[in-house]
């Protein structure tokens, strides 16, 4: 005859009991019993072998739109202004006191500017350095006609000469810093391309 079932039995045995742990206290010789819970998992990989793989940063993008988008600007501005010049030569001549050969080489002058604007945004809309480099080197240019026509127009003051290299000053440090975020972003992922090639 067999002996009955306590109530506490299951009908199926446990295949995997949890690990008792006992601890006995120093103090006042207690004892504390518990299940040690299951133990974490580490998937694909040795410990220590952890890879953080982090999304490159979307500051060359954005630099390279804005910079293509300023150098579309600048071609039909030139565009513009060489119609203009045709059309309403003498017209804008007499309003602006500036000569229209003057005019003429501005546009020609910005619409070759804005072609390379337009090739450095698309060098650092992909991601490479050479981008960078060649927009620097167009401020500096641009800088220097700005100058050296501020001083040239007809009627122009030394102050307004002095105001006009003021300005450029400032809006070339500001374009200048602009145009170096994607460097000095960490995870930018640009290349190690220069604009003389090696």
């Amino acid at each position: 005859m067999q002996a009955p079932n306590s109530p506490d039995d299951s009908s199926e045995p446990d295949v995997n009991p949890a690990p008792q742990v006992m601890v006995q206290t120093m103090a006042g010789n207690q004892q504390l019993v518990g299940q040690v819970g299951p133990q974490p998992m580490m998937m694909g990989g040795m410990p220590g072998n952890v890879i953080m793989i982090q999304q490159p940063s979307a500051a060359p993008k954005v630099i390279g739109i804005f910079t293509m988008i300023y150098g579309v600007l600048g071609v039909f501005g030139s565009l513009m202004v060489v119609l203009g010049t045709s059309l309403f030569g003498e017209i804008i001549a007499e309003a602006t006191d500036v000569n229209t050969n003057m005019l003429i080489a501005l546009a020609v002058i910005g619409f070759l500017t804005g072609g390379a604007w337009i090739v450095a945004g698309v060098w650092i809309n992909g991601r490479q350095r050479r981008g960078i480099y060649l927009g620097w080197a167009l401020l500096i240019l641009e800088f220097i006609i700005d100058i050296t026509f501020s001083f040239l127009a007809e009627g122009a003051s030394a102050a307004q000469g002095a105001l006009g290299l003021g300005m450029s000053v400032v809006g070339t440090g500001i374009c200048g810093v602009i145009i170096a975020i994607p460097m000095m972003v960490s995870n930018s992922g640009l290349d190690d391309s220069t604009l003389i090639p090696k």
